[in-house]
C-alpha cells in the first residue's frame, strides 16, 4: 500500500482565502431565503384573501341587484293591502276587540245573541310576565310548499250564545270562516226553551226544543311580528302558487268590524264659562 503523507505545515490564510469567495453568495442566498418567508409568502396569502374577499363581495353586489330589481317590480300598494287583510285574519297581537267584534257582529247576522265573553285567566298578561300562560301551536307550512314550521299564540277564549236552533247552527257552521281566524276546542249545547208536542200518527208526546244555549271555548290564532331581519344576501322569496291560493281563500272569509261607539253628550265641559 502507498502511504499519504500529509503536510506538516497547513496554511490557513490560504484555506481562508479560497473560503471567502463562497462567504457572499452564500449570504445572499440566505438572505433571500429570510425575506421569501418573511415578506413574500405572507405577500400572495394577503392577496389570495383578497382575491377570495373581492369575490364573494361581487357575488354579493350581484344578489343585492337581483333583489333590489325584485322589489323594484313589486307594487307597494297592493303589498300592503295584502298585509293588513293578512293581519285582519291572523293579528300580530292579542287583539280581543277584533275577535269580540267578529263574533257579535256573526250572531247578530244569524238572530242570536252573544250572552257570554271571557278570557282565560292571564291570556291578557305581557309575553315577558307570563311566557308559559299562553299556549302555542306549531302549524305545518307544508300547503305554502316550504316545509316549515311556524309557532302560532293562543287567546283562549269563552263564549256563550243563546238563541233559536238554526242560528246557533249558523253560528257555530260559520266560525270557520271568520276572521280572526279560530279553532274550536269545545262546546255544550243545552236547550234553553222546549214545548212537549203529541205525534198524530202515534199519539205520543215528545219535546220540541226552539231555543237553544251554546256553550264554546275557541283559540284565536296570532302571530307576533318578527323582531330581526333576514340576513341581507337571502333572496327575495316569492309568493307561491300555494299561498296564493290560501290568500285568496282568506279573502272569502266574513269580517266584520266595530261600530264607532256614539258621541254621548256629557253636558258642559266648562261649568264656570259664562252662558
Amino acid at each position: 500500500m502507498r502511504n499519504i503523507e500529509f503536510p506538516s505545515q497547513v496554511n490557513f490564510r490560504t484555506i481562508l482565502g479560497i473560503k471567502k469567495y463562497l462567504y457572499f453568495p452564500l449570504i445572499t442566498v440566505l438572505v433571500v431565503v429570510g425575506l421569501l418567508f418573511l415578506l413574500v409568502i405572507p405577500s400572495l396569502r394577503k392577496i389570495s384573501l383578497l382575491r377570495g374577499e373581492i369575490s364573494d363581495e361581487t357575488e354579493t353586489k350581484k344578489v343585492l341587484i337581483r333583489k333590489e330589481e325584485v322589489l323594484k317590480s313589486l307594487d307597494e300598494a297592493q303589498l300592503l293591502s295584502q298585509v293588513e287583510r293578512l293581519e285582519r285574519a291572523v293579528p300580530s297581537r292579542k287583539d280581543v276587540y277584533s275577535l269580540l267584534a267578529s263574533l257579535n257582529g256573526l250572531a247578530f247576522s244569524n238572530g242570536v245573541s252573544l250572552s257570554r265573553f271571557s278570557l282565560t285567566p292571564g291570556s291578557l298578561a305581557t309575553a315577558s310576565a307570563s311566557s308559559s300562560a299562553t299556549s302555542q301551536t306549531q302549524v305545518s307550512e307544508a300547503v305554502a310548499g316550504r316545509g316549515e314550521t311556524a309557532a302560532l299564540s293562543l287567546l283562549e277564549a269563552a263564549v256563550e250564545v243563546s238563541g233559536p236552533f238554526d242560528g246557533v247552527k249558523a253560528f257555530l257552521l260559520k266560525l270557520e270562516s271568520l276572521v280572526p281566524l279560530m279553532r274550536l276546542i269545545s262546546l255544550e249545547l243545552t236547550p234553553a226553551t222546549e214545548e212537549t208536542t203529541t205525534s198524530i200518527s202515534t199519539h205520543s208526546a215528545f219535546p220540541v226544543v226552539f231555543e237553544v244555549t251554546a256553550n264554546l271555548v275557541i283559540d284565536m290564532f296570532y302571530a307576533p311580528l318578527p323582531t330581526q331581519l333576514g340576513v341581507i344576501t337571502d333572496p327575495v322569496q316569492e309568493i307561491t302558487d300555494s299561498e296564493k291560493n290560501v290568500y285568496e281563500r282568506i279573502l272569502s272569509f266574513t269580517s266584520f268590524s266595530a261600530s264607532p261607539s256614539a258621541t254621548v253628550s256629557t253636558g258642559r265641559e266648562d261649568i264656570f264659562a259664562p252662558f
